[in-house]
């Protein structure tokens, strides 16, 4: 149970005791009591409404233990009262607020709408004037509690706008455990079903205080299915993130078959047709492309990019070696005794797509980088992102290489030793006799 605070203010020389529970972060919730009463008539109320709303919940003046001026200095209207629990809500900072009315403090709680229409969020009415014989003839065919989003009021009537989604009524989930937030966090990353990654990724985020709203947004379902997810869990737990068996047809495929066509969507990651022929003549049973892909999903595999890669032309020694001695040169870099820029070429290309395939996540299906037509990129860049880019339309051989350096080398400070030796680098050795150590042809 939330403990429950019990306050006093100062509202323009009237002390006004208040009950106050929750987080003041979570949406702020009025309670206005009835006659003869006080806020003591909500003791066993505010501890249930505490773990998901900041509750406030006054003694009227002249009620309870508010102070109670005469009647010569201070005229007990509804008008009045209403004046009072106004600055009493500006005092103790409630920006938006929902508010509860029960009997005497309906009038109240109306009247306050009335005047800031805009900081309310809601109304919920428990034998107040928000019945049939209270309002117009309009409402005669509406509910006899009402929830209230906006008002829209003249002198007479308070019209009904629309009434408040189920999914208002439930804001955050509980506060998680340890042991919860650990088996909602492995279920978001490992769980083989996406909508229970999803369901526990949304109660995740629903904890951190992320609003139903703004999930919904997230996953693009409506909000009544987030405050679904939130109910469920609070009621089923751990068995709520997964759909339960329902009746329908058998699967096509048995598990064996299953595994074996997860086994040739791998083979064939680029094409689920060549996958569902070669199903069908094994098992004699054909599978559309959708079901394929939704075996593809729950294999926890990922349809993106294929990535060309060179991996597989390097030596390994040849490719350790470079690497410690560019951490030298790092070092050196440090100390500020050289500029380290790195050369690099990359082509973008002009011709074919690189296909995407279905994949397991962290990992990427690599083929091998062939010609095509397409434009060519030559730069120089440091670790702190300055970069000079050299564009081409033509292949890319030796003279072009070394024209990039020379251009390059005339934007550095420092001693150009370094550009040599980088230079050397990406020059064949065939070619190695027409230049010099300082990046120009010989005679």
């Amino acid at each position: 149970m939330a403990a429950v605070n019990y306050r006093t203010a100062d509202v323009d020389g009237l002390q006004i005791f208040y009950r106050e529970a929750g987080v003041a972060a979570a949406p702020h919730l009025l309670l206005l009591h009835g006659f003869p009463s006080a806020s003591h008539m909500f003791r066993d109320l505010i501890p249930l409404l505490a773990d998901r709303f900041h509750v406030l919940a006054p003694d009227l003046p002249g009620f309870g233990q508010s102070g109670m001026p005469p009647r010569r200095a201070f005229r007990y209207t509804f008008d009045n009262l209403a004046g009072v629990i106004d600055r009493l809500t500006q005092v103790v900072g409630l920006d938006r607020f929902a508010v509860y009315v029960f009997d005497y403090g309906a009038p109240i709680g109306f009247r306050l709408a009335m005047r800031h229409p805009e900081r309310i969020t809601g109304i919920v009415s428990q034998n107040g004037n928000a019945y049939e014989e209270g309002l117009s003839d309009r409402l005669s065919a509406r509910p006899k509690v009402f929830w209230y989003t906006t008002f829209l009021c003249n002198s007479q009537t308070i019209r009904y706008v629309k009434s408040i989604s189920r999914s208002m009524i439930v804001r955050y989930v509980r506060p998680l455990t340890e042991q919860q937030r650990a088996l909602l966090e492995s279920t978001m990353k490992n769980d083989a079903s996406h909508r229970a990654r999803m369901r526990a990724h949304g109660l995740l985020l629903s904890s951190e205080g992320i609003t139903i709203k703004a999930i919904a947004k997230i996953y693009h379902v409506d909000r009544d299915t987030v405050a679904t997810w939130i109910k469920k869990w609070e009621k089923y737990g751990a068995k709520s993130l997964h759909d339960q068996p329902r009746s329908g047809r058998p699967t096509t495929l048995n598990a064996t078959e299953k595994e074996l066509a997860k086994q040739y969507i791998k083979e064939e990651p680029r094409s689920l047709k060549h996958v569902a022929e070669r199903l069908a003549q094994k098992t004699a049973k054909r599978l559309s492309i959708s079901s394929l892909k939704r075996l593809a999903k729950k294999a926890r595999l990922r349809w993106k990019r294929v990535r060309k890669s060179l991996k597989s032309l390097r030596d390994p020694l040849d490719f350790a070696k470079c690497k410690r001695e560019l951490e030298a040169l790092q070092k050196q870099e440090d100390q500020g005794k050289i500029d380290l820029y790195y050369f690099d070429e990359s082509g973008f290309t002009l011709d074919p797509y690189i296909p995407y395939a279905w994949q397991e996540p962290g990992t990427v299906i690599e083929i091998p980088a062939r010609k095509s037509g397409r434009i060519n990129v030559l730069g120089f860049m440091n670790r702190k992102n300055d970069l000079h880019p050299f564009l081409f339309e033509q292949s890319v051989d030796t003279s072009v290489v070394i024209a990039c350096f020379e251009a390059f080398s005339k934007t550095l400070k420092k001693k150009k030793r370094l550009l040599s030796w980088i230079m050397l680098r990406f020059i064949p050795v065939k070619n190695l006799k027409n230049v010099s150590l300082n990046g120009k042809r010989k005679g």
